[in-house]
């Protein structure tokens, strides 16, 4: 099994200087407290799961923004699917609505 690339103490340090950071932005973007606490963990579960080695990033809250932004439209992009399929379900006969 090959070693991570990404250090503990690596992450660590980028979590405590940033996190608090990031998590404002996300609130204040979002309007969701709740939902924005799940985007900046999915953020670092992404950067503890890359292959970046932490200490060549020279603008953290750029590589982090970057992560955010991807995940969130993710988010968004299911979100829409999902009241798609709602709206689907809410015109069809009852028939074929599933039980």
């Amino acid at each position: 099994m090959a070693s991570p690339v990404v250090s503990p103490d690596a992450l660590a340090s980028l979590f405590r200087e940033h996190h608090r950071w990031l998590l404002a932005r996300l609130s204040r973007q979002m309007r969701c407290r709740w939902d924005a606490e799940d985007l900046t963990a999915e953020t670092f579960t992404q950067v503890a799961a890359s292959r970046t080695p932490l200490a060549s990033i020279v603008e953290p809250r750029a590589f982090l923004t970057t992560i955010a932004k991807r995940l969130l439209f993710h988010l968004r992009r299911r979100r829409d699917l999902e009241q798609a399929w709602l709206e689907q379900l809410r015109h069809s006969p009852e028939a074929f609505s599933p039980s």
